[in-house]
């Protein structure tokens, strides 16, 4: 995807962070570039975003409880979880609940998310391509093909 027309929920309550991350995305092109500071904020902001930047600790509730309902809402939106957890179980935890990917957060890994949004887009352009595919097929035949 044309990084131009990407739009990037990041949701994270630490300021200095986010504005780091802004700055990051902005050097990559990124048309739109949506803060969320907690959870509401973020659930707000599902439906003008292709991708989401997700933290595990919010100061309002947890990553995987915000990704499960992120899910519920929009099953097909890549979430990527960033996290300063470097523990198996969280990760785990977060592919288990959908995640396309979890980072721990790291100048390495702000370097790649670029890498990992564009995986996560297209992932979900297949996924979206699927359903309507699932759809087609689903209508009773008229005896045309």
């Amino acid at each position: 995807m044309d990084s131009k027309k990407l739009r990037v929920l990041l949701v994270d309550d630490d300021p200095f962070l986010t504005e780091i991350l802004k700055m990051h995305f902005e050097q990559e092109g990124v048309k739109e570039i949506i803060i969320a500071r907690n959870s509401q904020e973020c659930l707000e902001a599902l439906k003008k975003c292709d991708v989401i930047i997700l933290d595990y600790y919010l100061e309002d509730r947890n990553g995987i409880d915000v990704l499960r309902e992120i899910k519920s809402q929009e099953p097909n939106l890549p979430v990527i979880i960033l996290s300063g957890q470097e523990y198996v179980n969280v990760a785990i935890r977060s592919f288990k609940y959908g995640a396309f990917d979890y980072l721990e957060k790291s100048k390495l890994n702000f370097n790649k998310l670029m890498e990992v949004i564009t995986k996560a887009i297209e992932q979900g352009k297949l996924f979206r391509r699927e359903e309507r595919l699932r759809k087609i097929r689903s209508f009773p035949s008229l005896g045309l093909f």
